[in-house]
This record gives C-alpha cells, sequence and structure tokens, in this order.
C-alpha cells in the first residue's frame, strides 16, 4: 500500500446499493458483475491521485483517500460514468452511492479514525445508487476550481445518522448522469423526534450491529438494552434508532421517561411525544392502538426501570399493533413475554502490557472516549509515549464505564492524568461535575448509582450492600454462606464454632450444595436483572461481580448501615473454611481444580485476610483480636502450598509475615486468651505449632528467593515451636523444610539426614502425600551425592505413590529428578522423554518453577543429542521465568548454561564473564559452588583457552563478577543462538557421572 496521506484530506466512501439482494437472487452474475467492479473502481481512484485504504470492508464499499479535492470529485464523476456505461452480467445494472467529505486525517496503524471519517460515512448512507453527494466542507473547496461539464445542485440542510449537527449537502451533477433521485435517506426524510447529540458515539459498533441485526429478526418486536447507569445505554439506542429509520416509514420516536415515577403516566408520555388529540372518555392505550395499528413504527422508551409495572399495558399494545416495534433501556430486565434482553457491556479496554499510544487507541473504545472528552475541554491534549500507560490505568480502573470515563477525563481541565489516577481511590468524589445538560443522576457518579439504590426493596437493598463485601466476584454458595440466614454467632465455622474457640474440622463447600436459601436465591437473581450484578462462568459454574464502582458505593452503603463488622466477619469465616478444605485437595487428583477455585477467590482471600488483621473501634461487635489473628494463622497455613504450587512467593512471604506480626503483637499485649502460649486453636491445634507451620512455610517461600541463611532460622524457630507443641505434623513439616534448605546449600549429608527423620514421621502418620514428597526430595539428595541405585529406589517409590495420590505438581517434579537420573547414568534419549513427559504436565498445571526446573535440566540433554540452537532457547525462557520469580540461584544456573553456549560458539570472552557472573550470584545467596570454579573453566574453556590468554580471562572475570543482575541476564539474552539441529560444531558425548544442578 501508499503511504497514506496526513493533514487535511478528501475521504471518499463507496457502496453497491442493493448488493446482498441481487446476490441471495444471481449468486454467480453477481460474483462476476463485483469483480469488474473492483477492478473500476480500483483503476480510476488511482488514476486521479487516489489512495485506496480498503474495499469490501463493509458491504461491496471501496474507502479511498485525496490530498486534492478537486480530484477526488473528478473521479466520482468519471467512475460514475464508467459504472452507468458498463453491460452487468446481472439482470439489474449495478447501482453505486458515493460520498466526499474533507477533514483533518487521524491516521492510525495503517488505518483512518476519527469524526471526518465517520462524517463520510454516514453521508453515504443518505445517497441512492448513482448518486454522489458532497459535504459543504468539500464543496467549498473544489466550486471554483471544478470543470465545466461539473456542476453541483444544493440539496439543502440535513440532520445525519450521526445525530450531530445538520449537514448541508450538495450533489454532483453532470449532463450524461442520471440527476433526479429520491429523497436523502436522513432524518430529514423521516418521521422523528431523535435529539441532536453533541458528541458521537465511539466503541459501540458491535453493540449497534448487534442490536439492529436482533430488531430485524420477525420474531423480535421488544428489544430491551439492559446494563447499569453510566454505561451509555440511552445514546447506544438513539443510534440504533437513526440506523434504522428507514425501515419505519411511519417514524422512529424517542419518549424519556426519566423524570416520571407513576407507571400510569408511561402511556399518556407516548400519546404526548406523538401528539396525539386525546379524547374524553377514551384510556391512552386505546387512543395509541388506534392510531397505531397500522403504522409502521418505533418507540425508543429511555429509562424505563423505575416503572416496570407499565410493562402490562405496552404488552398489549405490542399484541394490537402487529407494525409496532419497541426499543427500551432500563437498568433492570422487564419480565415480558416476547422480551429479548441485550445486556450492554463496558467498552473495551486495551490489553496489559506497554502499549505505544495508537496501540491504545486501536485496542481500546475507553481510550479512545478519553482521549475525544479530555480534548473537549483541553484541547492542546494528546496520548503521548510519557502519559499513554496513565490512562490506560485509568480507563482499567473505571472499567470501561462509559460515564466514569467521561467525568473523570473532564477532570482534565484541572488535574493531568497521573493525578486523576491518584484519586480514583475515592473515585465518587472525584467524579462529579458532569456536564449540565445532562440528567442530574448523571452529574455525578454517586447519583447515577444511588438512582438504582433507590429503586431496590428493602430486601434488595440489604443483600445488594452485603454482596459488595466480595472483591473480585462470588459464587451462589458465598452469598449463601455470607448473607444468608445461619449461625449468628462469632465462632469461626456454621457447623458449630463459638468464641471459645474449638469447632470441628473445616471442610470445604460440597461439590453438591444444598439449595440456596430462596431470598439469596431470588435476591442475585434480581440484582442481576437490574444490573447491579454481573454473571460470568468461571470453569463451567456461575460466578457473579459487580463493577468496581457499583461496589464501591454498595461498600458506602454497607458502612452506613452498621451491618459491616458481621458481614465481614462472615465473609471471613467462609473463605476460611474454604481453604482449609482446599487445602489438601490441591495436593490430590482434584489438584487443578482446586488451584484454579482458589485463585478465582484472589481478591476474596486478600481481603479477608487483610479484615482478619484490621484494628477494629474498641465498641465493634467482632471477634477479640485474639480470635481474629488465630483465623489469620490457619488462613495462611492452609494457603502455603497454593502459594508454592502457583510460585506466587512474594504475595505469601507478605501474607505470613503479617499474619506472623500480628500474632507476636498480640501475646505481647494479651494477659490471657486463645493465643497464649497454652491455648488451643479452632481446628483442636494449639496455637504454637499454628505458628510454627507459618514459620515453616516462611522458610519454604523463602529458600526459593535464595536467602538460604533467612530460611533456615526461621525453620530452626518452626522446629523449636513445634516440639514445643508436641505437634509431630508441624516437626516433620519443619525438619522436611530444613532439609531441603540444605540440601540448597549443598549438603547432601546432612539434608538427608533430615528428610530422612521427616520421612519417618509422614510414614507413621499415615500421610501419602508428604511421604511421596519426601521420597522425592531424598532422591535427589542421594542423586546428588552420586548414589543412583538408592536415588532411583526414592524416585521410583516416590513416582508410584503419586500417581495412586493423581497430584500432578509431584508427578512432573519426580519425572524431572527422574530425567536428570537418566541423563546422569549417560542415558540422554532417556532423560529427554521423561523430561519432556514433566514439561507437558508443569505446563499443563502452569507450574512456573518446575517448568523452569525442567527447562535447565531439558537445556543440556539436547544439547548432548545435538540441538545447541533448541538448548539455548530453553535456557532464555528458563532465564525469563527465574527472573520473574527473583530465583537467584536459578538465575545463576542459567547464566552457566548460557556460558557453555558461548564456549561451543568459540566466544571464550562472554562464556568467562557469564561464568563469573553466576559464581558471585551464588556466594551472595550462600549455594554451593558446584562443579568449583576452577573445575568450570578446565571443562568449558579449555577448547578455546589458546584463543583467550590468561590477562584476557582474567579481565573477563573479574569484569563479569562485577556485573549486577539484571546486567548479566540481559547481557546473557544477547548470546546469539546457535545453529539449527544438526549444525553443532560437534555432538558432545555424555560421560558416566554429569554435573547436576542444585535444583
Amino acid at each position: 500500500m501508499p503511504d497514506l496521506p496526513t493533514g487535511t484530506i478528501t475521504f471518499f466512501f463507496t457502496d453497491v446499493e442493493g448488493s446482498t439482494r441481487l446476490a441471495e437472487l444471481e449468486p454467480a452474475a453477481m460474483r462476476e458483475a463485483l469483480r469488474r467492479h473492483d477492478q473500476l473502481l480500483a483503476a480510476g481512484l488511482e488514476g486521479y491521485g487516489g489512495v485506496v485504504v480498503k474495499n469490501r470492508g463493509e458491504g461491496d464499499s471501496f474507502f479511498a483517500v485525496f490530498e486534492r479535492a478537486t480530484e477526488a470529485v473528478e473521479a466520482a464523476g468519471v467512475l460514475q460514468l464508467a459504472l452507468q456505461a458498463e453491460p452487468w452480467p446481472t439482470s439489474i445494472p449495478l447501482r453505486v452511492r458515493m460520498a466526499l467529505h474533507s477533514g483533518e486525517a487521524e491516521l492510525r496503524q495503517g488505518d483512518y479514525y476519527g469524526s471526518a471519517v465517520n462524517r463520510c460515512a454516514r453521508l453515504r448512507t443518505a445517497a441512492h445508487g448513482g448518486q454522489v453527494l458532497l459535504s459543504s466542507v468539500t464543496a467549498d473547496v473544489v466550486r471554483a476550481t471544478l470543470p465545466a461539464t461539473i456542476g453541483l445542485r444544493d440539496l439543502g440542510s440535513h440532520r445525519l445518522r450521526d445525530l450531530s449537527h445538520e449537514e448541508r449537502i450538495y450533489q454532483l451533477l453532470h449532463a450524461d448522469l442520471w440527476a433526479e433521485f429520491p429523497p436523502l435517506r436522513t432524518l430529514n426524510h423521516h418521521p422523528n423526534n431523535l435529539p441532536f447529540q453533541t458528541t458521537a458515539l465511539i466503541g459501540r459498533e458491535s453493540e449497534v450491529a448487534q442490536a439492529r441485526e436482533r430488531l430485524e429478526r420477525p420474531d423480535v418486536r421488544l428489544l430491551v438494552l439492559t446494563g447499569p447507569g453510566g454505561i451509555g445505554k440511552t445514546r447506544l439506542a438513539l443510534q440504533l434508532a437513526a440506523d434504522l429509520i428507514d425501515r419505519y416509514e411511519d417514524g422512529v420516536f424517542f419518549v424519556p421517561l426519566g423524570s416520571i415515577r407513576d407507571p400510569a403516566l408511561v402511556l399518556p408520555a407516548i400519546v404526548d411525544t406523538l401528539d396525539l388529540q386525546q379524547v374524553t372518555g377514551r384510556s391512552p392505550l386505546d387512543i395509541l392502538k388506534d392510531s397505531l395499528r397500522a403504522r409502521r413504527v418505533l418507540l425508543l422508551l429511555d429509562n424505563f426501570e423505575q416503572v416496570a409495572e407499565a410493562v402490562q399495558p405496552l404488552s398489549e399494545l405490542l399484541a394490537a399493533c402487529q407494525k409496532l416495534d419497541l426499543v427500551v433501556t432500563s437498568r433492570a430486565v422487564l419480565g415480558a413475554y416476547g422480551e429479548l434482553d441485550l445486556p450492554i457491556p463496558p467498552l473495551t479496554l486495551p490489553a496489559s502490557g506497554q502499549l505505544f499510544p495508537s496501540q491504545a487507541v486501536e485496542q481500546s473504545a475507553a481510550v479512545r472516549l478519553f482521549v475525544e472528552r479530555a480534548q473537549a475541554v483541553k484541547p492542546d491534549f494528546a496520548l503521548s509515549p510519557e502519559n499513554t500507560p496513565t490512562v490506560i490505568e485509568i480507563c482499567q480502573r473505571l472499567e470501561g464505564l462509559p460515564l466514569a470515563i467521561e467525568l473523570a477525563a473532564a477532570r482534565m481541565r484541572l488535574l493531568p492524568p497521573t493525578a486523576i489516577l491518584a484519586r480514583l481511590d475515592h473515585r465518587l468524589s472525584l467524579l462529579s461535575g458532569g456536564a449540565r445538560d445532562r440528567p442530574a443522576r448523571q452529574q455525578t457518579l454517586r447519583d447515577a448509582m444511588a438512582w438504582s439504590y433507590d429503586l431496590l426493596d428493602e430486601h434488595e437493598r440489604m443483600l445488594f450492600r452485603q454482596l459488595s463485601a466480595f472483591v473480585g466476584g462470588f459464587s451462589l454458595e458465598a452469598a449463601e454462606a455470607v448473607c444468608g440466614p445461619g449461625v449468628r454467632d462469632w465462632g469461626l465455622g456454621a457447623g458449630g464454632g463459638n468464641a471459645s474457640g474449638t469447632s470441628p474440622d473445616s471442610q470445604p463447600p460440597s461439590p453438591n450444595p444444598p439449595p440456596l436459601t430462596p431470598n439469596v436465591l431470588e435476591g442475585v437473581a434480581s440484582l442481576v436483572d437490574k444490573s447491579l450484578l454481573r454473571q460470568v462462568e468461571v470453569g463451567g459454574e456461575p460466578r457473579f461481580r459487580m463493577l468496581q464502582t457499583i461496589r464501591e458505593f454498595g461498600l458506602e452503603q454497607l458502612e452506613a448501615s452498621g451491618e459491616a463488622p458481621y458481614v465481614y466477619w462472615r465473609h471471613a469465616e467462609h473463605f476460611l473454611k474454604l481453604v482449609e478444605g482446599a487445602e489438601p485437595r490441591i495436593r490430590a487428583a482434584e489438584q487443578l481444580t482446586w488451584l484454579e477455585r482458589l485463585e478465582a477467590e484472589d481478591g476474596n482471600l486478600r481481603a479477608a485476610l487483610a479484615w482478619m488483621l484490621a484494628d477494629q473501634p474498641s465498641d465493634a461487635v467482632v471477634p477479640p483480636a485474639a480470635e481474629r489473628v488465630e483465623a489469620s494463622l490457619r488462613l495462611v497455613d492452609a494457603l502455603i502450598w497454593f502459594w508454592y504450587f502457583r510460585a506466587r512467593i512474594l504475595e505469601g512471604r507478605d501474607a505470613l509475615a503479617r499474619a506472623l506480626q500480628a500474632r507476636e503483637l498480640a501475646v505481647g499485649s494479651a494477659s490471657r486468651g486463645s493465643l497464649s502460649s497454652g491455648g488451643r486453636s479452632g481446628k483442636g491445634r494449639s496455637a504454637a505449632p499454628l505458628r510454627a507451620i507459618a514459620l515453616t512455610g516462611s522458610g519454604l517461600l523463602a529458600q526459593t528467593l535464595g536467602d538460604y541463611a533467612h530460611a533456615s532460622e526461621l525453620c530452626k524457630q518452626a522446629l523449636q515451636e513445634a516440639e514445643k507443641g508436641q505437634d509431630q505434623t508441624a516437626v516433620a513439616r519443619a525438619l522436611a523444610c530444613l532439609g531441603l534448605i540444605i540440601l540448597y546449600q549443598g549438603d547432601q549429608d546432612e539434608a538427608a539426614t533430615l528428610i530422612e527423620k521427616a520421612l519417618a514421621i509422614f510414614r507413621g502418620l499415615g500421610d501419602r502425600w508428604y511421604v511421596a514428597w519426601l521420597l522425592g526430595l531424598l532422591g535427589r539428595a542421594e542423586l546428588e551425592r552420586t548414589d543412583s541405585s538408592r536415588a532411583r529406589i526414592c524416585l521410583e517409590e516416590s513416582l508410584a505413590l503419586l500417581r495412586e495420590i493423581g497430584d500432578r505438581w509431584g508427578l512432573a517434579l519426580t519425572l524431572c529428578y527422574l530425567g536428570r537420573l537418566a541423563y546422569a547414568e549417560a542415558e540422554p534419549q532417556r532423560a529427554a522423554e521423561l523430561l519432556e513427559e514433566s514439561l507437558a504436565l508443569a505446563r499443563q498445571g502452569r507450574f512456573r518453577r518446575v517448568i523452569s526446573f525442567v527447562l535447565d535440566y531439558l537445556a543440556p540433554v539436547v544439547r548432548t543429542l545435538g540441538d545447541a540452537r533448541r538448548a539455548s532457547e530453553l535456557y532464555r525462557e528458563s532465564l525469563l521465568l527465574r527472573q520473574e520469580l527473583a530465583d537467584k540461584l536459578g538465575i545463576a544456573e542459567c547464566l552457566e548454561g548460557f556460558a557453555g553456549i558461548a564456549r561451543e560458539r568459540g566466544d571464550p570472552q562472554r562464556a568467562a564473564r557469564l561464568f563469573a557472573a553466576a559464581q558471585a550470584m551464588r556466594q551472595e545467596i550462600g549455594a554451593p559452588l558446584e562443579p568449583p570454579p576452577r573445575s568450570i573453566l578446565d571443562q568449558e574453556l579449555a577448547p578455546t583457552r589458546s584463543d583467550l590468554p590468561a590477562a584476557s580471562l582474567a579481565r573477563a572475570w573479574s569484569a563479569g563478577r562485577a556485573m549486577p543482575a539484571d546486567q548479566a541476564v540481559s547481557f546473557a539474552l544477547e548470546t546469539p543462538l546457535p545453529a539449527g539441529p544438526g549444525r553443532t560444531a560437534r555432538r558432545r558425548r555424555p560421560t558416566a557421572r554429569q554435573p547436576v544442578p542444585a535444583h
């Protein structure tokens, strides 16, 4: 495509009139006709200097641009002459309508956007086949320079279907072209009262098309556009009515109902809108039936939610008037027979990540709306690489809600985007001061929410504000547990818990829960119907969520009601029960299902923990601090393996630290209570082992970050606490984690001793999962002690147990170790098979740390098998993943892998620097330097040492040790990829004993 012009240009739109009908009647002839049509238009447009932007983009159309308006007009005349003279193969000649409009070009990603393009498209829809229309702007530009053969006819001012200001329209005239056409297809020539709109509709093309397609179906006569306040229902409905005006020869009429509260006044409002004569003794319904029975009319009833009882007479009117159609905007479905509901979603949001300004605008209608409305109050505003991320975040925080975005953009008069974003934590106060010509309920976001809230009955209001306690959505089961009737004491567990601190073991919500209490089930359904909740499916199960803006209003109402402490505690109870029941299931056959379920509850789990640890007023009717802190320990203890499996290390570490700190403060300030050293927790376990398990979890997560000294100290504290509390499970977990840490530090003998002690305890407890996990750890320790026989026995027993249990995480890890064992025994092909199986399981489960392990193990195997290029790709993927996970030891191992590849490519300088950077990282975290640095140099650099004198080697080594971690990663990623499979310099032969990475 040639370079597209910018600046002020002339847009040229064409369309074949009636092409769909012709294609249905004469498909073969129409295909040939369209082929010829395309040839004629492409040649004619380009012959006069036009650039075709796209064709067939909308029906059978062309879109071209011209730098000179005169050339565009001349091209239109010549093309119409050629089209008129063409012997078409169809029974009816093709008739092409054309429109020209000049304006400022907004060029993005090879396409044009903006009001000038939209204006030209609307002008084309007003034309008839064979007709050429010009806007007044284009006519004024070309009038003095047109050739004598071309003239212009003033067709007067018309309202186009964009509902904006009137446009003076001109028709191109030529002696050999048709000159007489029916009236233009504009709003002027159809009965209507559609109001002018001061701004263009942005980003609703898909929704308008969906609504139009539904209303054009013969079985749909009542279309209801539903959505919360501020979603843009009215503006969308007006555009839909304008687009459909040709279908309703007797008119399209807008009936605003926002000021009406009495349902009995709806029909009189329609009578007044249609300017029908009132007759004494006749009801409004009868008057409307008589008037509309034989007329083809569309009525647009706006803001119907507060007069919903008027649906019955409307149904009678529809039944009596078969040519009448209704479009209704409402925050709630009507519940009428034959009603078709079309929920209006928020505006599209941009993908996450760094985007150029043009990408953000192209991807997101929300960003386009913000920019246009911001420019209305601050004309010099434009997206830039600096402000685009902030604007994207504003739109994302406002969840694409049009009214919220417009109100935020209006603040650009006073505040830059960064200041607006900083104030969005209090968005209901910020987002006010809308346009004065808007209804009062739309001048502030709080008023828009209050309008919906006031229309609820008392039960719905209570349920709505209580449901606002959920963060990120909820299931029906959760709604029942938190908002439904039930035990109202403050103890944990609705099955018999009490404030004294004892309750039966928690079970997760049943896969087949009992029927919901009708008032909760029906209330949720009603709030969905009223657009205050949105239903989505997650894993085949229904979930419900509020737009954050709506939720913030609900939280205001919840706090004002005095119900907040009770609701928050019920919320915390439910999610504590959920995670304690889920904990064993994420280590069993249901693993992936329960991991996904916990992920879906991310926001709720964080909110539950935050509330447990929050300071409460002394007079608040909530459990005492000691009980809430104990609950927080139970919650974080139950989430340790979830965080570990999903590699959410920083989140888990911080949550555990907060709960442990709160526990220390509570013990220090309390003279008695469940958190004293002799107290018992709600799970029948003393509080000391709860702390021990939390300390062990903290150590487990700390070791993944390479913080071995701190991790070891945490696990030693945990072991002391567990032994003091005489809790064998807590003792065994602390021993196991301590053994794992020492294994990372390189003392395989001590690690094996600790792991065997923990293994013996878990065998005695009959906990098969911990037995399987510890057998895997022991097998790895034996592998690093070079006892292949003992390693194989442990790993194969672990594998068999894990297959019985169904734990994919454990299976992936153990297969990974078995693959490493096969490689150490000089069986690279077998190693590759085991590692590929492990990698597939780890990817399926999204176990990111295991994925990184396998990638590290698989890379040297495929190098040995002769595919150095894939080895490099595996190291690249692993290094990026390790960096994302902040895994310092893993980063060091990847650097060593890249060093080996650099050495094979004959780049000893790069290899030396990477090996040195890896050594520095290992020393920083206290990880073993295996093989020792000198052995690495001897093994890896020997083939090319002659190319690297001692002084150069010393300089490279010194430079590598001085590199910061981020710089070392970037340097490694710059390593050129080797040649493809089979093209490496030589095939490496596995030795009887290969070095084993620390992982």
